[in-house]
């Protein structure tokens, strides 16, 4: 049996999430191809745009604002409120600052989170894959 012919390509497939969990950024260096699932049914209430932090020891549930979201809608055409938005990433960046400052590799991981909140908009495959540097 050839072996070159009998490999198989690894990949994963994930909605693009705010902020996400160290498991989406494990999966996406354990394949060969990460693909962004961007193109089926926004779901309102999921994780595309919340996610969890921990705030002295209790999960803090926390919310993008976003700009006129249905379930109608598909991922890659979610829009960050503009109005809300330069507030709403201040206030977060500085939640993230006050609670993680002192966490081991926090400086690279911060500037990182920096840089990806500058895109524009949540479904964008830049948004997920900008610390990735993708």
């Amino acid at each position: 049996m050839n072996t070159e012919k009998s490999r198989t390509c690894r990949a994963a497939i994930m909605h693009p999430y705010f902020f996400p969990y160290i498991g989406y950024y494990q999966m996406a260096a354990a394949v060969k191809r990460f693909l962004f699932y961007d193109d089926v049914q926004y779901i309102k209430g999921g994780h595309i745009a919340r996610n969890k932090l921990l705030i002295n020891g209790k999960e803090w549930l926390f919310t993008v604002q976003l700009s006129g979201t249905s379930p109608n809608q598909l991922n890659q055409d979610v829009r960050l409120d503009e109005g809300k938005w330069p507030h709403w990433k201040d206030k977060f960046l500085r939640t993230i600052d006050q609670n993680y400052r002192k966490a081991e590799n926090y400086a690279p991981v911060a500037n990182c989170w920096r840089r990806s909140c500058k895109c524009p908009m949540i479904g964008s495959p830049a948004w997920p894959s900008a610390p990735f540097g993708w």
